[in-house]
């Protein structure tokens, strides 16, 4: 995706497998050590409050990382930064003399804004809770949105057959719980939750 990126040859890169390897290793070690593994690469000392929060069911999720910090808006500042609040996210303008002039005529300095719908704030807070308590428990969201989650999700539920069929789910009647295999590739099991990505995307292979 840039330049940079192309001078490591891929040759020297470590395979698929090889990262997946790394990351349990990873996750074996510092849960050794009175570390909690959070989720995907984050971790946390089993004290500290991202950690408690996990355990207490509201731990929060924003596009920065994990935070016990939700429903806060994200104001940033400066080239390039990106905010977020309840109905949309807005991103500064790229380079530095564009900003300045925004700046020095008075003028917010937005390059681009997405608001969001009913359907995308359904399908973030869903795909929220599953990176954040590793399950999705289908009545407490079907009240909290007012829809019937099975029916609402029944394509991307369906589309996750593979992935339980490799251990890395648990589906039942009520439930959608990640397996310890699957904590390792959660960000791939939220994805058929989202409504942006190709449906052949969902195959977790293709993003480890």
């Amino acid at each position: 995706m840039r330049p940079g990126q192309k001078v490591i040859p891929e040759s020297a890169l470590p395979s698929p497998e090889h990262k997946l390897e790394i990351l349990k290793a990873t996750v074996e070690t510092l849960t050794s050590r009175d570390w909690a593994y959070i989720g995907m690469d984050h971790f946390a000392r089993t004290t500290d409050e991202l950690a408690v929060a996990q355990a207490a069911g509201t731990l929060q999720r924003n596009f920065q990382g994990y935070s016990t910090r939700g429903g806060t808006d994200i104001l940033a500042f400066g080239m390039s930064a990106i905010s977020q609040t309840e109905t949309h996210y807005r991103q500064n303008l790229k380079v530095l003399p564009h900003y300045y002039a925004a700046v020095d005529r008075g003028e917010a300095p937005i390059t681009k804004a997405f608001f969001l719908s009913a359907d995308d704030r359904i399908r973030r807070d869903v795909i929220m809770r599953l990176m954040c308590d590793l399950k999705l428990d289908y009545a407490k969201l079907s009240a909290s949105f007012a829809i019937d989650f099975q029916s609402y999700f029944a394509d991307a539920l369906a589309s996750l057959a593979e992935a339980q069929a490799d251990g890395l789910i648990e589906l039942s009647a009520d439930r959608l719980r990640v397996t310890d295999a699957g904590r390792l590739l959660v960000r791939n099991l939220a994805m058929p939750f989202d409504a942006y990505l190709k449906k052949d995307s969902a195959r977790y292979s293709k993003t480890v």
